[in-house]
Formats: C-alpha cells, structure tokens, sequence
C-alpha cells in the first residue's frame, strides 16, 4: 500500500513538473509573441526619394557679388554721401574721409625733407672740403683726413635713406589726400553702413565700414560644421532645395570655401554641433531664375537624388542578402512575412536596387535583423520608423531597439544644422 502511495506521489510530481515546463514553454513563447516590429510604406519612402539621401546644410540666397570696405580706426569718415538701401552706380562717391590731420602731417613731413636736403648739401660741402685739403697735407696728415671722410660718408649714406623713407612717407599722405572720396567700384545696393565701428563680425572685430551689395546674379551661401567640412571640396555638384516647396530645385556647384571666416555656434538649439566650428561656403548656380535674395533654401550634396527612374528602387539596407536569395521582410495582415524578391538594376552610386518582382508600393517593410520571424505583430509606422519594439521593462517604457529610430528626420532639424 505505501508502494502504490508513493508510486502515485512520484507520478504527481512528474505532472506538475511537466505542467509547469510546458506553461514556461508556453509564457515564453507568448513572451516573444508580445514583440512588435515599426513597419514604413514604400510608397512614403519613395516620396522621399527627392528630397536627398546625403548631408544638408541651412544656406541663404545673396547677391553674386558683394564689396565690402574695412573699418579703420584711425581714418574718420568727415561726410557720408550715401545712405543705407540706397542704389549707386559705379563710381558714385560713397564718402569723404578726413584730411585736416594728414595735411598737417604732410606738411611736417616736407619741412622734414628740405631739412634732411640741406644736411645732405652741408656734408656734401664738408666732404669737398676734405678732399682737398687732404690733397695739401703731408702723408702722415693724410690718415686723419681719411678718418674724417669716412665718417661723413657714412652720414652721408645715413642722410640719404632717411630721404628715401621720408620721401616714401609725404607719397603715403599725398595718396591718402588724393584718395579722401571713396566711390563705389560696381553698381548695386548700399547695404550696411557701420560709422561708428560698434557693429562687430563674427570674430569680434570692427565689421566692414560700408558694404555694396551688387544688382547682378545670385548665389547661395551655405554653412557647415566643422566635423563635415572634409565631406564637400570646390566644384562639388549640389541641389538648392526651397524650404517650402521640396519640390523647387535649383542646381549649382561649390565656388568656394572661406576657411578665414570661422564662426562659434551652440548648433541653433539642437545638440549637432554643439559648441563648434562653422565654416561658410559658396554656390554658384546653374540658373537662379525663381529665387529671391536673401530666401533661405537647403543644400545638398547632388547624389542623383533627384533624377526620377522608372520602377521601384528599394535601398539596399532594407534588403536580406542581395547576393544572393534576396528577401524582405513586409506586413501582412498585421504579422510579419519574410518574402523573396527578385532584384534587377543596382545603382551604386545611391546603393539602391530595382525591385523587378515581388513588391508593390502598397506595402509596408522594416529593416532585415536577426530577432525577426514571421509571425511577429506589425505596426505601421507614419514616422518612418522601423525595427523591434521591445516589451515594457521595469520602468513601464518600452524601448524600441533599433538606433535608426532615435534620428531625426530633415524636416526636424534646426536652421544651421546638418542633417
């Protein structure tokens, strides 16, 4: 009897344990079945496809040319024939500086010079002198007179460059005179006029005393990061894109890069950047037609971004094994399909391949990892995201697992920064 009793206690236990295994099994593979994956239209991908897949900088339109005269100190402006806004021509007379202090310096200077003249014509005298008296002096008289003819020669040479710079110096005032009204060297606008040196640049120095911008064609004026400069080089093709219509295009290419004119930014409000280096750089455009000076635009590095292709064109990150038997992981029906494709064209220059069969524009796709399987809830993401989202942890959160969900789309990023 106590046989059986314990015969029938070891097949309970076995039960519980077997139910207790099969219901871990179960918890966990319920477990598993709580993960969620973001899935994104394709169609919503391929209408980003013009809107660039590289870097884009904050830029401004401005005139394609633009003179700019340095704030000097020392030179007053005496009176100002000009005003802010207002439109010249080339050589109209901009201003008059001061000459009152210069004049008197010139004066002095040439007072200076006709007492350096008659010092020169006095050793001269000297030195004639001593020759010939050296002529009528014995051979032991003669060394004391070498001596002494040595000596006023060297006042002599002495004399005659302090001529050559004071000379130099009454040239420097006579321009300085001569060149008191300063006129416009191109036609076009007056734009800043900075008389009393308080406006500063962006290194903390005085800014131009007077700026013309020209009436000719446009260009655009981007800036970059320090951390992107090395990403763009003259002549490099870019797209200027209107900031309210993405669909506005102008295209252009690099004309230069002021490596001179740095500037300290905290990145305009958002972390890219912070504390760092600016750089400004020019574009000269293809045709400017339909901007406006002074529109901020966007612009990218030109990638093809912008050229339309026939078909579907799926990027290569969303694709399993390109190389070999390609696949997709898509929606169906609110699970997750692990689907073969067939792939066409690759276009390396965007790392993008023709989807010849197998996808539509009305599905929906996430990125290929390895935790997935078919199977998995999906969700539709308007945002763009794709991957895994996690279960809630101890905080309650969930935390979605792939890093491309914590970036910023372009249309989130601030004025100034890359994105």
């Amino acid at each position: 009897m106590r046989g059986k009793k314990k015969a029938g206690m070891v097949l309970g236990i076995g039960i519980l344990a077997a139910g207790a295994a099969c219901t871990w099994f179960w918890m966990k593979g319920n477990t598993k079945g709580q993960d969620k994956v973001f899935v994104s239209s394709l169609a919503a991908l391929q209408s980003m496809e013009g809107s660039g897949t590289g870097n884009r900088y904050a830029g401004v339109v401005e005139t394609q040319d633009v003179w700019e005269l340095p704030f000097q100190e020392e030179k007053k402006v005496a009176e100002w024939f000009v005003e802010e806004g207002q439109e010249v021509e080339q050589g109209t007379v901009l201003f008059r500086y001061e000459t009152g202090k210069t004049e008197e310096n010139l004066a002095q200077a040439q007072l200076d010079l006709d007492t350096i003249s008659n010092d020169k014509k006095n050793l001269n005298q000297q030195l004639a002198a001593l020759d010939q008296a050296k002529k009528e002096a014995t051979k032991e008289e003669q060394v004391s007179y070498d001596i002494e003819i040595l000596n006023i020669q060297s006042g002599l040479k002495a004399k005659e460059l302090e001529e050559i710079n004071k000379a130099a110096e009454i040239a420097a005032f006579q321009t300085a005179i001569a060149d008191a009204s300063v006129s416009s060297p191109m036609g076009g606008v007056v734009k800043d006029i900075n008389q009393t040196g308080e406006e500063k640049g962006a290194d903390g120095t005085p800014a131009p005393l007077i700026s013309v911008v020209g009436t000719g064609g446009l260009r655009v004026k981007g800036r970059i990061n320090e951390l992107n400069v090395a990403q763009i080089s003259l002549d490099t093709p870019v797209l200027i894109r209107s900031r309210a219509d993405a669909n506005a295009i102008w295209k252009g290419n690099i004309s230069g890069i002021d490596g001179n004119s740095p500037s300290i930014s905290g990145g305009d409000g958002g972390d890219s950047g912070q504390g760092s280096t600016w750089y400004p750089f020019y574009v000269k455009l293809e045709n400017g037609e339909g901007l406006m000076l002074g529109q901020h635009v966007y612009v990218e590095p030109d990638l093809g971004q912008d050229e339309r292709k026939e078909g579907l064109w799926l990027d290569a990150y969303l694709i399993g094994e390109p190389d070999g038997s390609a696949y997709v992981w898509t929606d169906r029906d609110g699970s997750l399909e692990k689907r073969e494709i067939r792939l066409g064209q690759y276009d390396p220059a965007r790392d993008q391949y023709l989807v010849a069969e197998g996808l539509a524009l009305t599905d929906w796709v996430t990125y290929p990892e390895e935790e997935l399987r078919e199977g998995m809830e999906t969700i539709k993401s308007h945002s763009m995201e794709m991957g895994v989202q996690t279960l809630a942890g101890e905080d309650g959160i969930s935390h979605p697992t792939d890093a491309h969900e914590q970036g910023a789309t372009p249309d989130e990023a601030e004025e100034g920064e890359t994105v």
